[in-house]
């Protein structure tokens, strides 16, 4: 299959490369790619000569030595069917595992498990998969393990499984190298909910059976790296994996994740050669990188978004009015400019411009406006205020900042915020129970299915957690349904549209603020890195310069 044919085997056609650039499908969606930061070379003075200028030499990746990268969490339990470490999951997950299917970088679908794929109807889907893989423990990859690592994620408890049991009817091992899906009614965002995930990369189904319980400390997949270590409180090691099916493209020995919470020491390891690699710096440290001769501050574009999250069951934010209120409360410009710099732009909406022609320039934001956010408050009943939590994550201190901004921002119209922080993975779970009230946090999709940025609009029931939980017979709901059931782009276009226009009016289950920038500082020999937009760095494809 080509790197259009997700469209074009869901859609039973060959569309035109005008229809491609039209729809916004066609690679890269308006991606820019990856800008280096502060590096740029001064324009060279001109040279008054005719003579051809050589051909630049290739540059051939070098093969060997360890990777060693600077991250502020390392996750909880090495166990993709039973992961819930949000973005760190990505991080792990693509070196030790494969998915059947896999988004590049500039938006094309690349096989990886899977050789081809087809859809007849959108309530079957059949993979041929790779031959002659293997995974870490020598074991086969073959259509039964897949089919048994499927059958494992769907037993546990977590909102992957609530997804499988709900869509799939059914698995059948057609032969050794063919899995079909057969769905219990048509839907057309099976690939990104249940095969482009973390819990999509598939396990050893021998290892699992073997360790039971135990699998994360062995975590047994067929990914260009295998487990070597993994203390949550101090680091990640991973060793290359000799028998790997694309090897030619592996040239580190190996990866080890060292987990540094505070970001200044990061910061300090890099400048003094201790790490190579430190993700997620923030704008307020740029200054600190940018100009040093021997780090390289790499941005990429996001499909993330810094948001304020909503419980919709709680008494007081099901309330339209109150949720308007705080919409206009908020200056986003004030917040862009004074904890971002400026770097992670304003957002009003819920869907990116790289979701091409679902995204739709014409829609307005809702500017701040403190004498409409008081007003909204006495229309909610509430002239005098009222007290509301806010939780917020730990371990990163622009959201401490944020959350101190915001509470202050609020306090304008009454309402007092008490902030909440908690450990990363408690704040995940705290907010994933519906035992939140607001919650800041990061947004939006790992996928360029524009359907995936809104999809947490969904009941608590069909998305197995309660982040948004809003009341079930909503429009929007109703319009989430009528995407999911097709795989026409113009159909899906026009429904993300329509719900990105209602959920700005009804603030629906969030409060867009900034989209975010993925900012990484290297080291001047590290090679080859290409940040994605869905925040997983890549690091199996770089290499070492001497």
């Amino acid at each position: 299959m080509d790197e259009k044919g997700y469209w074009q085997k869901t859609l039973g056609r060959r569309l035109s490369r005008r229809e491609w650039l039209r729809l916004g499908y066609q690679a890269g969606m308006g991606l820019a790619g990856a800008t280096l930061l502060g590096c740029a070379a001064p324009s060279p003075a001109p040279v008054a000569t005719t003579a051809a200028k050589p051909t630049p030499t290739a540059v051939v990746p070098r093969a060997g030595g360890t990777l060693r990268a600077a991250y502020s969490y390392l996750g909880t339990k090495l166990d993709p069917a039973d992961n819930k470490d949000g973005g760190f999951g990505w991080s792990w997950v693509r070196h030790l595992y494969d998915n059947l299917l896999e988004w590049d970088s500039k938006g094309n679908m690349i096989l990886r498990l899977a050789t081809s794929w087809e859809a007849p109807d959108l309530s079957t889907y059949i993979f041929k998969l790779r031959r002659g893989v293997k995974f870490h423990d020598g074991t086969d990859f073959s259509a039964q393990a897949a089919k048994a690592h499927f059958e494992r994620a769907a037993g546990l408890v977590t909102g992957f499984s609530s997804r499988y049991k709900q869509y799939v009817k059914s698995m059948d091992v057609v032969d050794d190298y063919t899995l079909k899906f057969n769905l219990k009614y048509p839907y057309g965002q099976f690939i990104d909910q249940l095969i482009i995930t973390q819990e999509g990369a598939i396990t050893s189904p021998t290892a699992a059976a073997k360790y039971g319980d135990d699998f994360p400390r062995y975590s047994v997949g067929t990914g260009p790296f295998r487990l070597k270590s993994h203390a949550i409180d101090d680091r990640l090691e991973v060793t290359r994996f000799p028998e790997y099916w694309e090897k030619d493209k592996i040239y580190l020995d190996g990866i080890t994740w060292k987990l540094v919470p505070d970001r200044s020491v990061k910061i300090v390891m890099l400048k003094s050669g201790q790490t190579d690699f430190v993700e997620e710096v923030e704008p307020a440290r740029l200054p600190e990188v940018q100009g040093d001769p021997n780090i390289k501050v790499v941005q990429g574009l996001s499909f993330n978004q810094r948001i304020l999250r909503f419980n919709m069951k709680d008494k007081i934010l099901s309330k339209l009015a109150v949720r308007q209120a705080i919409t206009y409360a908020v200056d986003r410009q004030k917040i862009s400019d004074a904890l971002f710099k400026g770097l992670f732009p304003v957002n009003y909406g819920y869907v990116s411009s790289q979701h091409g022609g679902a995204y739709d320039p014409s829609l307005k934001g809702t500017e701040f406006d403190l004498a409409k956010a008081k007003q909204k408050m006495v229309e909610a009943g509430y002239p005098d205020g009222f007290e509301m939590e806010m939780t917020l994550r730990t371990g990163r201190p622009d959201e401490a900042q944020l959350g101190e901004v915001l509470q202050d921002m609020l306090s304008k119209i009454g309402i007092r915020v008490r902030l909440h922080p908690l450990e990363t993975a408690a704040a995940s779970a705290y907010s994933r129970d519906g035992k939140h009230q607001l919650y800041i946090a990061g947004g939006g999709t790992i996928t360029f299915d524009p359907r995936m940025a809104v999809r947490w609009m969904l009941p608590a029931e069909e998305m197995g957690s309660k982040l948004c939980d809003p009341p079930r017979g909503s429009e929007i709901e109703g319009l989430l349904a009528k995407a999911a059931a097709t795989a026409n782009p113009e159909q899906i276009n026009q429904y993300v549209r329509q719900i990105d226009k209602l959920a700005r009016e009804q603030v629906y289950c969030w409060l867009p603020l900034v989209w975010e920038a993925g900012i990484y500082a290297i080291s001047k020999n590290v090679m080859g890195f290409v940040p994605h937009p869905d925040f997983g760095p890549r690091l199996m494809n770089i290499w070492l310069a001497a």
